[in-house]
């Protein structure tokens, strides 16, 4: 066998553990109020966007299925 120069192999290192304080100590800065403000309108908006979609397809859905071609041709 041949060994490159040296004698034993050093361990492989690892990682250092990481600090938790140090991660809870380097978080973003608290948004501004206006910011915050605006996150919570975006959200609204976004429910109730998603939440008519959803009605407007449960309405269709059971609309077909309780009326006749002709009516529910009406109503969409």
């Amino acid at each position: 066998m041949a060994q490159d120069g040296g004698g034993a192999t050093p361990p492989a290192t690892l990682a250092p553990p990481r600090d938790p304080e140090a991660e809870s100590t380097a978080t973003e800065p608290a948004p501004e109020p206006g910011e915050r403000s605006y996150a919570s309108g975006a959200r609204v908006l976004t429910i109730g966007i998603a939440s008519t979609g959803v009605f407007t397809f449960l309405y269709l859905a059971t609309a077909s299925h309780v009326l006749d071609p002709s009516s529910y041709s009406r109503i969409s």
